[in-house]
């Protein structure tokens, strides 16, 4: 037995292991964890939530531990979370008024709320414990779960003559319950025959009328916070009332900044504003002032007070901060980008993902956003924001990499031009003092210089889309020299130009938003001599292009030189583009399909928004409504249809898609990203770098196993040690996948196991071993 064991361990030094994020066909999110709008302790863990997703901190070995539609919850779109005594559970609520119920590593959902067809606001706004039932402050009225049951026990609807009513907050003191809601405070008694019938709950006349926002029952008294109409100039914001029994007194009366909420426990109640909180005693005096005034990144949504002096703090921008007895500030929260806003990923190119976090509005008018940008690299991320000047180049929309520098980026901004980072260091911003892109006219200096990407060729040069001027392309050479180009009638100031893409046939295509279509570049290899220059725009007429539509989204080039274009009409592939300027026949072609028994185009009634084009030569893509499609190489069959409803996908709205080298796929959504281990992976030059993954393969592993680093067109083989063929299939670009079978489908048993590769010459060579431990 002990010659058995040292053999494993023997074998287990000879075979590499290599840390991977995620396995094939698993997902893991890629989210913000700034933003936290709830904050709960319960049995030693302090559980924060953001609107994506959860986190939780042990206080006793301070590991962190991260929560979302990616790994356990339901849903995105948090609104409430809140600690149930009674069974030990985490309530979660959401947006669509979906709810979960966490316990241990198990999650029950509810989905009754959120499935229920009715007209009027269903946000879930809060939610409160009276002993084994849960009452929901929906946008509508109260639902009440039993908690036991885990089911829906009754709804009630309190408004006037029961109709509904927006509820923002409940509390209790054991003999009634409490309503704060947009048009009033209501009370009903919990010895009622019928709290469903509307005539039991009863309006507060001697509050004042209007909006309340929080109530909370503290040291037999009831705290309520009335919501003051909050506009510019108005500085007396909230007021919270107090109710010994018998009257409403004033408690405190917030200026300049409202309430945000309010927390009580048996010792305490803290009112929580952006900037401030106070926690005050049974006797309603303030013993604990934390002033966050001077720290401008920093505005508190919520917090709670554990005994000795532990204060902790939920966040707009920095996760939790928590507070000692000696005034420490420890911030806590999981590793992630800054935001959830993505217009667009890039492969960099070294398995890393930038992330483009700026943006324009509907009439493609930049919005302003500070200019940041988001990497991922070596499993972590890491932001720009805190580059010098970077918050002032607005609308970061795309970043492109210098293919010779890994470590130079350059940054599109819809408002400033184009920004070159080196490092974590500003070089240069490129606009009309110092190169050919220009400032749109009627602007002044520096106020809308609309790049829209940019894009490397063969050379060095790198290519620049430039809207609203004159000359809508311009190039900086590899010798630094700028020169830009007008393309006649076809353009004009007038005209928007956002994406661009270099061809492998040296070509720039350029995309024209609103119904623009596309314009198609050929310098002829003279840069510098615009008198052999050709250029022509596509659109939907024959013999012009034939697209499916104007309104042009994405475009992209396959392994095969085809170009792929994205419309809100759905896809049109252009097999021939180096005849464009032949005199041949050139235009796009739609695929048909067969879905229902019916022929049709492949996605003609989608907006697709982006396509990828993965190791394997398929195309991932992204669309408006319906999520992501992965499809084959030539498009005619669809390989996987990715929903929110069927997947850990956050939203049917697709961005962006960005694959890195290990054929990790970045989806973007507009509420943040996840990613997908997909069964494909970029082709390596040589042999040298194969390696599998997991490795060795233990029992308690189910899915695929993925031999990667493998050159194209690769046919791999799977042997035992004596040489047995056991698996045989083709690589996806340069990613093979073996479900660790049999032909006959079994489950090979405990042993080392040989991948050869034969190349496209015919050749073999031995790849990697892999260890199966069953």
């Amino acid at each position: 037995m002990v010659r058995g064991k040292a053999l494993i361990i023997l074998l287990l030094l000879a075979i590499q292991s290599f840390a991977q994020g995620v396995g094939i066909d698993q997902w893991r999110d890629h989210l913000p964890f700034t933003n936290t709008i709830a904050i709960v302790h319960a049995d030693g863990i302090i559980y924060g939530a953001t609107s994506s997703g959860m986190f939780s901190y042990n206080l006793d070995d301070n590991s962190i531990e991260t929560y979302s539609k990616a790994n356990i919850l339901s849903d995105v779109g948090i609104t409430a979370l809140r600690y149930n005594e009674f069974d030990g559970s985490l309530f979660i609520t959401y947006e669509n008024a979906n709810v979960d119920i966490l316990k241990g590593n198990e999650v029950y959902n509810i989905p009754d709320i959120k499935l229920k067809n009715m007209i009027g606001n269903k946000t879930i706004n809060d939610v409160h414990f009276i002993e084994n039932l849960a009452y929901l402050a929906c946008g509508f009225g109260i639902v009440v779960i039993d908690i036991e049951r885990k089911e829906i026990k009754d709804t009630y609807y309190i408004g006037e003559n029961g109709t509904q009513i927006n509820v923002n907050d409940i509390s209790s003191d054991g003999q009634s319950i409490y309503a704060a809601t947009d048009i009033g405070f209501y009370e009903a008694s919990l010895t009622s025959s019928n709290l469903a019938d509307f005539s039991f709950w009863e309006l507060d006349i001697a509050l004042p009328e209007g909006k309340y926002s929080e109530v909370e029952y503290f040291n037999n008294e009831i705290i309520a916070v009335f919501y003051h109409n909050r506009v510019p100039g108005n500085t007396d914001m909230d007021t919270v009332y107090v109710y010994n029994g018998v009257t409403w007194d004033l408690f405190f009366d917030s200026t300049f900044y409202p309430v945000n909420d309010i927390y009580a426990n048996d010792e305490s109640i803290t009112i929580v504003r952006a900037n401030n909180l106070s926690v005050y005693g049974v006797d309603k005096v303030r013993f604990k002032y934390i002033y966050k005034w001077y720290e401008s990144n920093i505005k508190i949504n919520t917090a709670l007070y554990l005994p000795d002096n532990n204060y902790w703090m939920a966040t707009k921008y920095s996760g939790i901060l928590y507070q000692n007895s000696e005034n420490e500030t420890i911030q806590i929260r999981p590793n992630g980008p800054a935001d959830f806003k993505a217009i667009s990923l890039t492969n960099g190119g070294n398995n890393d993902i930038w992330v483009a976090p700026g943006g324009y509005n509907t009439a493609l008018n930049p919005i302003n956003t500070k200019g940041n940008i988001y990497h991922f690299e070596n499993e972590k991320w890491s932001e720009f924001g805190s580059i010098e000047h970077l918050d002032t180049l607005k609308d970061i929309i795309s970043i492109t990499v210098d293919p010779n520098n890994n470590d130079k980026i350059y940054a599109s901004s819809w408002n400033r031009g184009l920004v070159e980072i080196e490092g974590k260091e500003i070089t240069n911003v490129y606009w009309d003092p110092n190169s050919t892109i220009s400032n749109q006219q009627a602007a002044p200096d520096f106020q809308s210089i609309r790049c829209g990407g940019s894009a490397f060729d063969a050379e060095g040069n790198i290519w620049v889309s430039n809207a609203l001027v004159s000359n809508n392309l311009c190039v900086k050479t590899a010798d630094n020299q700028w020169y830009s180009f007008s393309f006649g009638t076809l353009t004009s100031t007038t005209t928007e130009a956002i994406d661009i893409i270099v061809t492998s046939n040296d070509q720039k295509w350029i995309l024209l938003p609103k119904n623009g279509g596309i314009l198609v570049y050929d310098h002829n290899g003279t840069i510098d001599n615009v008198s052999d220059d050709n250029y022509t725009k596509l659109t939907t007429a024959a013999g012009s292009g034939n697209l499916p539509s104007n309104d042009v989204v994405c475009l992209a080039e396959d392994h095969d030189g085809e170009i792929w274009v994205g419309t809100n009409s759905g896809v049109g592939v252009f097999y021939s583009p180096t005849l464009i300027f032949e005199g041949q026949d050139y235009d796009s072609q739609q695929i048909l399909i067969e879905r229902d028994d019916f022929t049709e185009y492949l996605l003609e009634n989608e907006r697709v928004t982006t396509i990828t084009i993965d190791g394997g030569n398929r195309k991932w893509i992204g669309t408006q409504n319906s999520g992501v499609y992965l499809l084959s190489e030539s498009g005619s069959t669809e390989i996987k249809h990715f929903e929110s409803s069927n997947s850990p996908l956050l939203s049917n709205t697709i961005l962006d898609i960005a694959i890195n080298t290990d054929g990790e796929v970045f989806i973007a959504t507009d509420k943040g990203i996840v990613s997908y281990r997909s069964g494909s992976s970029t082709p390596a030059p040589t042999y040298e770098s194969v390696f599998a993954f997991p490795n060795p393969v233990n029992e308690s592993h189910t899915g695929d196993i993925a031999i990667t680093g493998l050159v194209s067109n690769t046919i791999f083989k799977v042997t035992n040690i004596s040489g047995e063929l056991i698996y045989q299939a083709e690589a996806e670009g340069g990613m093979g996948v073996w479900n660790g079978k049999t032909y006959n489908g079994e489950r090979v048993s405990t042993g080392v196991y040989l991948v050869f590769a034969t190349k496209s010459d015919g050749s073999m060579s031995i790849a990697t071993k892999i260890l199966v431990i069953k």
